[in-house]
């Protein structure tokens, strides 16, 4: 699954928000920087990358793996 893909699957599903895209409404009211989301996302990204969750391709797109995963035949 892409990165940004996962964000937002965390977003709709449990309410979190990481990432600037679901943190849009705050930050166009004012009651949030941009900037403070993407760190957020950021260092979430580093992390997953750092416990082997996270690949990121020669096309420069980031994709959230599952290793307990059944893989698809």
């Amino acid at each position: 699954m892409e990165f940004q893909e996962f964000l937002a699957t965390l977003h709709q599903k449990y309410g979190f928000v990481i990432g600037d895209r679901q943190a849009e409404s705050l930050i166009n009211s004012g009651d949030a920087d941009r900037e403070d989301f993407v760190a957020n996302a950021e260092r979430l990204e580093r992390r997953l990358a750092s416990i082997g969750l996270l690949k990121r391709l020669s096309d420069a797109c980031a994709y959230v793996q599952n290793p307990f995963a059944s893989e698809v035949k």
